[in-house]
């Protein structure tokens, strides 16, 4: 009898411990994806949500069409999120932090925001649970660098009277969305992405650091 065979008492290797997490992550993922949607008909449409997703991006082929596919899936996702994290439910700057991941599919885009807001290395959710208790330590940081590493700038500023708080809520809240180019934008968040929150405060600095002759 040829040797491939013969049978072996020998079990096929189970799954690593990071591939059997992954496993129940994902089964976890999708089990509750069914359930909120087996539950939509109890969820009310936002009006903030539909009008901040009427104004997102709008000179993008994906959301340039009222009430088009790009925006009734930015919508959902969106709406999704707002049941998912009662906490935060849903932030305006929320919509377009969530338009810049809606080249994946729905729930992929669902769980990236997820993500987005709660792992260690963005933790975004600080930044727009009532409060907003990260977006202050974040501008108190920024204010000791503008100090410390730019003093001349930050006297001209405080002699003009601009305070940081002007600039710095957009800044941090959405990684500079809206701030620069969208070509710039989309490089911005590659970094933010792979990086984290730290990219926010060298941004900063770096932006101000260029153009404080101007």
């Amino acid at each position: 009898m040829p040797a491939f065979l013969i049978s072996k008492d020998k079990e096929l290797p189970g799954p690593s411990p990071r591939e059997a997490k992954k496993l129940r992550q994902e089964t976890w993922r999708a089990d509750k994806w069914i359930k909120m949607l087996k539950r939509w008909h109890h969820y009310l449409p936002s009006e903030k949500i539909d009008l901040d997703v009427n104004g997102t991006f709008r000179s993008h082929t994906m959301f340039w069409e009222g009430y088009g596919v790009g925006q009734r899936a930015l919508f959902l996702v969106l709406a999704a999120y707002s049941v998912y994290d009662t906490e935060v439910g849903y932030c305006q700057g929320m919509s377009e932090i969530t338009a810049i991941l809606m080249f994946l599919p729905e729930e992929d885009a669902f769980w990236a925001l997820a993500q987005l807001m709660t792992d260690d290395r963005h933790a975004m959710h600080g930044f727009f649970v009532p409060g907003f208790p990260k977006l202050l330590r974040f501008q108190a940081h920024h204010e000791r660098i503008l100090q410390r590493a730019l003093p001349d700038l930050r006297k001209h500023m405080d002699e003009e009277q601009m305070s940081t708080g002007i600039y710095t809520p957009k800044w941090f809240l959405q990684c500079f969305l809206g701030r620069t180019p969208f070509s710039l934008t989309l490089k911005l968040w590659d970094a933010y992405v792979l990086d984290g929150e730290r990219v926010l405060t060298a941004m900063a600095y770096t932006i101000l650091k260029v153009h404080r002759s101007k």
